[in-house]
């Protein structure tokens, strides 16, 4: 390379800092370990004129991405792709369209690996954390640093040396050039450490190959043994046994050398597996001293690369030769030929699911499938005599001696034009035949190891196979006795016919060891295909994987994110799945195939390890997810970047349901044990946290009020939401699938039912009645419970207080229960639930089997035997600490009467409320600060022995309930003149005033949210205290929904749903009264919402200038866009604060899908993709292609 003049640093800078561009990538899926992410980086543009910009590896990444570069100057923005990385080195190219760059001067940086030297200054340019242009300064220390450990068990560079210097690069500058006062780029930053203001650069000797090969239009061929090495100095080596002859020979063939290549860890069933252990010391390759990682992976690289080219080249010849025998003869080409063309070996042609596709068992025995297995020699083979001038590092290959005999890349050709394959005429866009052989022969691809004999023997026969076959002329069995006389099976790759081969010299404790060998292709290594099941991310497992925890090659799927489905069954996500059901699962299309056979809500097992742990195998049971996510397996298209999905076959149909049958736990001789046997374990699992909840998995008791129709009472704390899937355990024996029936808008209580005609047990279950005299202060009662491993508990406790509850609000805002009481008792067993029972008198057991517990009683006391409360589990926020806590207290079973009814009757509930939250105020506080007149006082007083008077502490927005006739401050004195003291008096006075409307509600049928139509609610009458004056004002009370959010869009990444009440009771929502709004109330990591800041707790209120107050509303207005498109947003946060926003849409891997309620849908939902209105001339799957 000729010298350019030195230039001050700022003209150097001026020139090469519009080629540095700003890399923003978005992760969508987890993949390697790593999860969906946003983040930034730095490239910079290497061609111009194909849009070449070279980055680091671990920015292009392996899994889906989107990537976008920002030009430094103009700020202008492109699209990138990944289009290459390193399967093992941090290096990656990505590609951008030049035609599409309008404001930007396409300027590229030179390479020049050799500039590399100690003493050099440097400028590293890149961007400081995504915010601006930054230059750093620094001079190379050394160019021998070993390559850096960033993860002990995450990505890691290997087999390389690092570049280090003093500089201190930031959050951002990952993939930015090292240039020299030249403005070269002579190294590519990759990372640093903080604590010692260093800087590590990767040499980019193996990148400006890569970039070479891809500027000529092929494949980046990479060859490797998958033996991670490391230099050792002469002295360590020595007493791992090296022989002093040994040193004074590498000292002879570089007077400068200081060490030898260490093996340090080998693959299981890799290329040299079994045959080079940890601690080899690598002296020769191919009769050649080799010290230095860079011309070991030339000489890797070569092997495969040679290898790869005259196995694509047969290909072609066995194509064209065979497809004009077919043209002449007047008969279809022979089967065998487009697989022999596609399975030619070169680069990507084959994926690594497709080269493990027969594999074997995980045991390490033997070689990979794709693996040819070591050799280990007697003696050192003969190989050609060394260069007389080695090559060392840095130093450039003279690119005119042939690497390969002439003579027998002129037989190779004579023999194939023999076979009427005919060379391209002038302008035809085509390689000559054999170019690619003679191409990679260069030694300035492939460095100075000459070639082993076993690849000159290979490429011999291919020869003579070839002049056989002339004479016998070209026919349809022409691939077939090409196949037979290389040696070939049926269906192998043609290009096994020439083994990468390498022959190595070792010594192993003092003794020489000789090792021959096949580099195996590098990126069969890289996984180009996932598949997606139930929001999980599953792939073969990874090279870096596989060598960080000893996984042998040719299987294992590893599970990248855990998704709804495993993360119920507690399968982490770091485990490898090894069989389904009985079904091993070694590869994707395995793992595909067996989860495929598995019905929706079917349970099945899957036995799995944790990377780390591969000699301890779990087995957890998993209920299958077809209603609640898409499945598909996705195919990488790593030339042009971009993933393709393709869905996953349907579920089979359900079996029949069987009866379970089962004996309940106690006999129920007494009223512990019958109060024990209707309590039940219930499991609930969300798909998607809708209503900001904090969790996906809850684990309580319920109490089965109805056997007949396996209705179950819970806490809304164990069951918070409708979206999800119920389990419900019974007797400890029996688990059923369970619906949610209801959940109360503002009490702690809810309802799930099973199907009771599924269970059978030895004996009635006979629930006990609820009371309707609530408990009080002193009174004793008997608690039953039941603790986590299902044991029952019980004993007598004493009512301590009965209390309102009263919780602060949650950030964000979530469900928490109001306008009602908690019951106190002095003592509690360690439970994980269960219920307060008033105690039968003395004497009774209650075995008789006959009915009620009130009869046992006798008239002395006719509520005995009765339910008090449920103990329910109270979620609340704890604002110093910012956390959820959970308490354990008494729930009053008063508040379920109406609602569980309604459910025994075979009816929709039907709840009227003020839709006020409420609280108590203090007699004295109501008289002599707010001016309560005597007679309510007196009242108040005849009425409550707590003296306490009902006040409203906010209303919920709306057109009509509280909202607009009360207000925050208001005492509640009666309503439709019946005197109100407590929350159950509000309650009980509006809903007696809407019996009427009540028994005329409509029965929908379906979900219990359908609303009655306004004029069936009346008005009534509520008598208030409002600034010292008593008033009647009318209100309209408001129908509540049984079940609040059984709808949720998902839109480029962000959830959202009608604004839920646990929000709008802090009384405020854009969209105006009686609107439900658009509310954003999650969003995904790696999704579009992410870049873009589409945050949760806000609204949005306009698309592209439309508004929208409903999802309904919303659909339509995103209906017409399209993939790619950019989008104008204005939302509101719970502030009040109007922002805008701008997004770009992307419907490949954020497409719109809409997930609702629906009783005729299989498992009761029904989960459909929301195509947009296709552009003109273009179908959806077209626009987003």
């Amino acid at each position: 390379m000729s010298a350019r003049p030195v230039a001050s640093w700022q003209d150097i800078l001026d020139r090469c800092s519009p080629a540095v561009v700003t890399i923003r990538s978005l992760y969508v899926k987890a993949f390697e370990g790593a999860s969906a992410d946003y983040s930034y980086a730095t490239g910079f543009v290497v061609d111009a004129e194909r849009g070449l910009i070279m980055t680091n590896r671990h920015v292009v990444e392996l899994g889906p991405a989107k990537h976008e570069a920002v030009f430094t100057k103009s700020k202008e923005e492109v699209e990138l792709a990944g289009v290459w990385r390193d399967p093992i080195h941090d290096i990656g190219i990505m590609r951008f369209d030049p035609a599409s760059v309008k404001r930007s001067e396409l300027v590229e940086l030179p390479l020049n690996p050799a500039g590399a030297v100690p003493g050099v200054d440097v400028r590293v340019t890149g961007n400081d954390a995504g915010e601006k242009l930054s230059v750093l300064s620094g001079t190379i220390a050394r160019v021998d640093r070993g390559a850096p450990e960033y993860e002990a068990y995450g990505y890691n560079d290997w087999n390389t040396f690092y570049v280090s210097a003093a500089s201190n690069t930031s959050g951002g500058s990952s993939g930015s050039p090292v240039l020299n006062q030249r403005g070269e780029v002579i190294a590519l930053n990759a990372g640093g450490a903080t604590e010692a203001a260093s800087s590590y650069y990767l040499p980019i000797f193996r990148a400006q190959r890569a970039l070479a090969m891809l500027q000529r239009g092929v494949d980046v061929t990479r060859g490797e043994l998958l033996a991670e090495l490391h230099h050792e100095p002469f002295d360590e080596a020595e007493r791992l046994g090296l022989r002093p002859a040994t040193v004074a020979a590498l000292r002879a063939e570089s007077e400068d050398e200081t060490g030898i290549l260490k093996v340090r860890r080998v693959v299981k069933r890799g290329p040299v597996a079994g045959a080079v252990k940890p601690g080899d010391l690598l002296v020769r390759v191919n009769g050649r001293i080799l010290t230095h990682f860079l011309p070991l992976e030339e000489a890797y690289d070569s092997a495969w690369t040679v290898r790869a080219a005259a196995g694509n080249t047969l290909a072609r010849i066995l194509g064209d030769a065979e497809a004009v025998w077919g043209a002449e003869h007047g008969a279809p080409a022979a089967p065998g030929a487009s697989e022999d063309r596609a399975a030619a070996g070169q680069g990507h042609a084959a994926s690594a699911s497709d080269a493990t596709s027969s594999s074997s068992s995980d045991s390490g025995v033997g070689p990979a499938p794709f693996v040819t297995p070591p050799v280990v020699l007697e003696a050192a083979t003969p190989a050609f005599p060394p260069a007389a001038s080695p090559l060392r590092l840095g130093d450039a290959a003279p690119a005119s001696e042939p690497f390969l005999p002439p003579a027998l890349l002129s037989e190779l050709r004579a023999a194939a034009a023999a076979l009427g394959f005919e060379e391209p005429a002038a302008g035809v866009r085509r390689e000559p035949l054999l170019q690619d052989v003679e191409w990679a022969a260069r030694r300035q691809f492939v460095g100075s190891v000459p070639p082993s004999p076993a690849l000159l023997a290979g490429l011999q026969a291919l020869r003579d196979a070839l002049q056989e076959a002339a004479k016998a002329g070209a026919g349809p069995d022409l691939a077939a006795r090409l196949r037979l006389s290389l040696g070939l099976e049926p269906g192998q790759p043609i290009a096994d016919a020439f083994p990468a081969a390498l022959e190595l010299e070792l010594e192993r404790g003092g003794e020489p060891l000789y090792v021959r060998c096949c580099a195996m292709d590098l990126h069969r290594t890289l996984p180009d295909t996932f598949l997606e099941m139930s929001g999980a991310v599953m792939h073969p497992l990874t090279l870096h994987q596989r060598l960080n925890y000893e996984v042998p090659l040719g299987s294992g799927i590893a599970v990248a994110s855990a998704g709804y489905m495993l993360g119920n069954g507690y399968v982490p996500g770091n485990a490898v799945i090894t069989s389904v059901e009985t079904r091993p699962t070694p590869q994707l299309l395995d793992l595909e195939d067996a989860l495929c056979s598995v019905a929706d809500r079917e349970r099945f097992s899957v036995r799995y390890y944790v990377l780390g742990e591969n000699k301890r195998q779990v087995v957890q049971v998993l209920e299958m997810d077809r209603r609640f996510h898409r499945a598909a397996r996705w195919q990488a298209d790593r030339r042009e970047g971009l993933w393709h999905p393709t869905p996953c076959r349907a579920a089979p149909p359900a079996p029949a349901p069987s009866v379970q049958r089962t004996t309940l736990s106690h006999p129920g001789v007494d009223l512990q044990q019958r109060v024990f046997n209707s309590l039940v374990v219930c499991e609930f699992s969300m798909p998607f946290l809708t209503d900001a909840v904090v969790t996906g998995s809850y684990f309580g008791s319920g109490l089965v009020v109805d056997a007949a129709r396996g209705l179950v009472v819970v806490d809304r704390n164990t069951v918070p939401a409708a979206i999800g899937d119920v389990r419900i355990t019974v007797a400890g024996s029996v688990e059923l699938p369970g619906t949610v029936r209801y959940l109360h808008p503002y009490h702690n209580f809810g309802a799930v039912s099973y199907d009771a005609s599924r269970l059978e047990t030895d004996r009635p279950m006979r629930p006990l009645p609820l009371a309707r005299r609530p408990a009080e202060a002193g009174e004793v009662l008997v608690f039953v419970g039941t603790t986590v491993d299902g044991e029952m508990v019980a004993h007598e406790c004493v009512v301590t207080k009965v209390q309102r509850t009263n919780f602060a609000d949650a950030s964000p805002p979530r469900f928490r229960a109001y306008n009602g009481e908690a019951i106190h008792v002095d003592r509690l067993a360690d439970c994980m639930g269960g219920v307060l029972v008033r105690p039968l008198p003395a004497g009774d057991g209650d075995g008789d089997g006959d009915g009620a517990a009130a009869s046992a009683a006798g008239e002395d006391d006719a509520t005995a035997g009765e339910i008090v409360a449920l103990l329910a589990s109270f979620s609340s926020y704890e604002d110093s600490k910012r956390s959820n806590v959970e308490t354990l207290m008494g729930l009053p079973v008063g508040e379920m009467h109406g609602p569980l009814e309604a459910l025994v009757a075979g009816k929709v509930p039907f709840l009227a409320s003020l839709d006020a939250e409420l609280h108590l105020t203090p007699l004295s506080m109501a008289r002599q600060g707010l001016g309560l007149p005597q007679e309510w006082c007196e009242r108040v007083e005849r009425l409550s022995l707590r003296r306490q008077v009902v006040a409203v502490t906010r209303c919920m927005p709306g057109v009509d309930g509280a909202a607009g006739a009360l207000l925050e401050g208001d005492l509640l004195l009666a309503v439709n003149g019946e005197p109100v003291v407590s929350f159950q008096d509000v309650d009980e006075a509006v809903m007696k005033a809407c019996e009427a409307a009540a028994a005329e509600a409509g029965d929908d049928g379906d979900d219990g949210t359908a609303v009655a139509p306004a004029p069936a609610i009346p008005l009534v009458d509520v008598t208030i205290l409002r600034d010292r004056e008593v008033i009647s004002v009318p209100v309209r009370p408001r129908r509540l929904p049984n079940l609040e959010t059984t709808r949720i869009v998902s839109w480029a990444g962000a959830l959202l749903q009608d604004t839920p009440r646990a929000t709008l009771i802090r009384g405020f929502c854009p969209a105006g009264p009686g609107r439900p709004g658009v509310y954003v109330s999650r969003w995904a990591y790696g999704s579009v919402a992410h870049k873009f800041a589409l945050r949760a707790t806000k609204w949005i209120t306009e698309v592209n200038g439309v508004a929208v107050g409903s999802l309904d509303e919303f659909l339509d207005a995103v209906r017409d866009i399209q993939h790619g498109d950019s989008v104008r947003l204005r939302v509101v946060n719970l502030h009040e604060r109007e922002t805008s926003i701008t997004l770009k849409t992307d419907l490949r891997y954020c497409p719109t899908a809409e997930l609702r309620r629906c009783a005729s849908a299989p498992g009761g939902w029904d989960l459909r993709v929301v195509e947009p209105t296709p552009s003109a001339g273009k179908s959806a799957a077209a626009e987003r292609a």
